[in-house]
């Protein structure tokens, strides 16, 4: 008689190993690839039903960075991020949740204190915050007061080209043309929580014009991946340059 045991370890030796496929990238801290000795951190794919994606991100030490899915296997586009996600950071800790929609921040966003208290609810309606609700480390709500900086730990990005998009979009003004001026006009702005651009005003014209068309254009833009300051979603003035020049005088 064969001993249970035995055949315990033929069975079990038996059983096919399924392998799913599943791609690694190493990336540099501003995301870009890279071999594994330059790398910060990495990601892996996996394939789900659907033609779907899950992603997983990873600090080199292993601890997870982000989980989320995307709807194909480009995965390094954040206007493609689609469901929920999840952030941690170095230390382990949860730091943000929420769902995408397509590249957009959907429903209820929580943010958390490292002892795993919420401490900021945003909810977003079509991308943008409509609602906020703010907590001290007890999880007592406390009154939102909203503050602007004029430099954040991670300063905001144009979420396009920015050369490109002034290239595409810049009309220069009839009046500066037929009077050959040129020159830089300097544009001031405020990039809010939720990346959308207010305040635009002019520092610096050269008039004919062109002030007023530096401010469409700004105005123009879409929104902004908005600065942070202590991990926190902030307000942050910043400041852009827009040269006009005659190409053909």
């Amino acid at each position: 008689m064969i001993p249970i045991r035995s055949l315990l370890i033929a069975f079990l030796l038996s059983i096919p190993v399924l392998s799913f496929g599943q791609d690694t990238l190493y990336l540099t801290m501003n995301g870009k690839a890279c071999v594994k000795t330059d790398a910060q951190y990495y990601s892996v794919k996996w394939p789900q039903p659907g033609g779907r994606y899950k992603v997983e991100e990873h600090y080199m030490d292993g601890m997870l960075k982000k989980r989320g899915t995307y709807p194909s296997a480009i995965i390094d586009d954040p206007n493609l991020r689609d469901g929920y996600f999840t952030y941690w950071d170095k230390e382990g800790h949860k730091t943000d949740e929420g769902a995408f929609e397509m590249g957009k921040h959907a429903g209820v966003w929580k943010f958390y204190y490292k002892n795993g208290i919420v401490k900021r609810e945003e909810l977003y309606k079509d991308g943008v915050i409509s609602e906020r609700h703010l907590y001290d480390s007890t999880g007592k709500q406390k009154p939102y007061k909203p503050q602007v900086y004029q430099i954040g730990d991670q300063m905001p990005e144009p979420s396009v080209d920015m050369v490109k998009y002034l290239q595409d979009n810049l009309r220069y003004p009839e009046k500066a043309r037929k009077n050959n001026i040129e020159g830089r006009v300097i544009v001031k702005f405020l990039v809010n929580e939720d990346g959308t651009l207010s305040n635009i005003s002019v520092l610096k014209g050269v008039g004919s014009g062109c002030d007023e068309e530096a401010v469409r254009v700004i105005a123009a833009m879409p929104p902004w991946k908005p600065a942070k300051k202590n991990g926190d979603l902030v307000k942050v003035h910043f400041v852009q340059p827009i040269t006009f020049v005659l190409m053909n005088r």
